[in-house]
């Protein structure tokens, strides 16, 4: 399933605003383009009415070097953020991200790691929320069936 055929068949909207930086602190080149992300679930009722569900909003910043020139689209940031998901959940531990991710050589690299192992944490749960799980496994089954393209 794609990044789109999920934003499609969950009823995940993204609203993409450039901004000037990032405020929470990641180092990026100069040049880089910023932007805060969005997003938004909801429900479809019987009465063809989009109803926001409980918890079904969430925000959080995308970047993109200074040689992407065009700004980024729904499915591309929201593959990006299914990604970071997939990373927290499919983690035996914190230890293992680390590991898997290559941060733990300097106490900043820890620090850093630590950091993006927090923001897919926070992403994995919106997602779950998003997603309409019930469990674990049910969230593990929509992450496997995501292809990046």
């Amino acid at each position: 399933m794609t990044a789109q055929e999920l934003l499609d068949r969950f009823n995940i909207t993204a609203e993409i605003k450039k901004v000037n930086h990032r405020p929470d602190g990641e180092d990026w080149m100069k040049g880089a383009s910023h932007f805060k992300v969005t997003l938004s679930a909801a429900v479809i009722n019987r009465d063809g009415v989009r109803v926001q569900i409980p918890h079904g909003t969430y925000d959080t910043y995308y970047s993109q070097g200074p040689g992407v020139k065009t700004l980024p689209d729904t499915a591309q940031v929201f593959g990006c953020l299914v990604s970071n998901a997939m990373a927290f959940r499919f983690a035996t531990d914190m230890a293992d991200f680390l590991e898997e991710f290559g941060y733990g050589e300097t106490s900043s690299m820890l620090r850093k790691g630590m950091k993006a192992y927090d923001a897919c944490k926070e992403t994995a749960a919106f997602l779950r929320i998003a997603f309409h799980c019930s469990s674990p496994e049910e969230f593990e089954t929509i992450l496997s069936e995501y292809d990046p393209e």
